[in-house]
């Protein structure tokens, strides 16, 4: 007979058995069931998979070669199998109970991807081991880099050119003095992505179409939360314009990524270029001839099999193969990076962190990025985010690379929530 604790043998077998985060996740969501008769119908279900999985264990244990690589596809195969069955059992268990499987689902398993992401993120600065992590962070995001920003980079790198308009405000009165919107080493500290004395420029980013107030357009209103604009206050802000032009930006601000459809979309070809496949295919009597020859001489699988290498053939000659790599590249890209942002991207204030110790993870990630060669990065404002706006920042490495633009300067006094001009 099954009692309520036999789910949680159950489910310590199945984990210690596939150390993969996907069924970590669905034993996470049969624990928050509490009703007993559902937990024994989990447990059952577990049980019946831990009684095949130990048989096949056995199984190949004693008939494979004791070649790593051959054990290792073999154990990667099993698991795949076992976790398209365990999805699909739970998927029709869960509809019978009322419930959306695939969403639930999504949703724990991208909430326990951003936190790990946190912890290898948090672990950076000293390299310390986080359990279940291969590689630490950036040893992660160097994998990401070779295989996806090196092929291409358009991706997620941009110009300085390329990244709108760009403000810079201080919060005490600077007598029209330009320079004194240029950061001076000798008074830089506390920074999110630069260590104290070294001086970063620091600047909102963005298209100029959208008005906060009417007063003041939304990169201001950005500039204005950064330097955290008390009632009363006086502030002067300008426009920089880049200098270095083709600087190298890396961008880092995914916030309106939309990770679970991602997630989905990652497993569809795109349509248009199946569309487009399918016109060459209607548009080419040979074509079209060879195909329903196919389709007559052939079972479904075999059809499968010879058709297969055809259309590949087709794709090269029309350039597909490599527009649909790009496209899984570009998706897989941003994936990444929208866990990256949503998980490292929080509002940091000295009073809660006297030390501020979140900085430490991005001051070493910025190094990280100077060395391969990157000149600034893009990344969203938190600050915006704390009072329900989106806003973009950029920080370059080198202060040389934008400087201000004569004539824009401007001078407001906060009152109220509201932005007064001075004449």
């Amino acid at each position: 007979m099954f009692y309520q604790f036999d789910l949680v043998i159950e489910t310590n077998k199945l984990v210690n058995r596939f150390e993969a985060n996907s069924f970590k996740v669905i034993t996470e969501i049969m624990d928050e069931f509490k009703d007993p008769n559902v937990r024994v119908l989990f447990a059952r279900l577990l049980n019946d998979l831990n009684v095949k999985i130990e048989v096949i264990d056995n199984f190949f244990n004693d008939v494979l070669p004791e070649d790593e690589d051959i054990r290792r596809n073999t154990k990667s195969i099993i698991k795949e199998k076992f976790l398209d069955r365990l999805y699909s059992l739970m998927n029709v268990i869960m509809f019978e109970m009322g419930y959306n499987f695939a969403e639930i689902f999504d949703y724990h398993y991208w909430e326990n991807m951003q936190s790990f992401i946190k912890k290898l993120w948090a672990a950076m600065p000293e390299d310390k081991a986080v359990p279940g992590a291969m590689k630490g962070f950036k040893h992660l995001f160097e994998d990401f880099h070779d295989q996806v920003v090196a092929k291409y980079p358009t991706v997620m790198v941009k110009q300085l050119r390329d990244v709108g308009s760009m403000y810079r405000c201080r919060s005490w009165c600077v007598n029209d003095d330009y320079n004194l919107m240029i950061p001076d080493k000798k008074y830089v500290k506390d920074n999110r992505w630069n260590p104290d004395g070294v001086a970063y420029l620091y600047l909102a980013c963005g298209e100029l179409n959208e008005s906060y107030d009417g007063t003041v357009n939304m990169v201001q209103k950005t500039c204005f939360e950064e330097i955290r604009l008390k009632d009363g206050s006086e502030v002067a802000i300008c426009e920089f314009l880049p200098v270095k032009k083709d600087a190298k930006i890396i961008d880092l601000c995914y916030e309106d990524v939309d990770i679970s459809k991602l997630s989905r979309e990652l497993k569809e070809p795109p349509e248009e270029y199946a569309q487009i496949i399918l016109d060459v295919i209607n548009g080419s009597s040979h074509i079209t001839r060879k195909m329903k020859r196919l389709v007559k001489e052939n079972t479904k699988d075999e059809f499968s099999k010879k058709a297969g290498p055809e259309l590949k053939k087709l794709m090269q000659e029309l350039g597909l193969d490599k527009k649909i790599e790009e496209v899984v590249y570009s998706r897989t890209s941003s994936l990444l990076l929208g866990l990256i942002d949503e998980s490292i991207f929080e509002v940091v204030d000295k009073t809660d962190d006297p030390e501020l110790k979140a900085y430490l993870p991005f001051r070493a990630f910025s190094q990280y990025l100077i060395e391969k060669g990157y000149d600034g990065i893009v990344y969203r404002s938190t600050r915006m985010n704390k009072v329900g706006l989106s806003g973009k920042n950029i920080v370059l490495f080198d202060k040389t690379h934008a400087t201000y633009k004569e004539g824009t300067m401007k001078k407001y006094k906060y009152s109220s929530g509201q932005y007064i001009e001075f004449s």
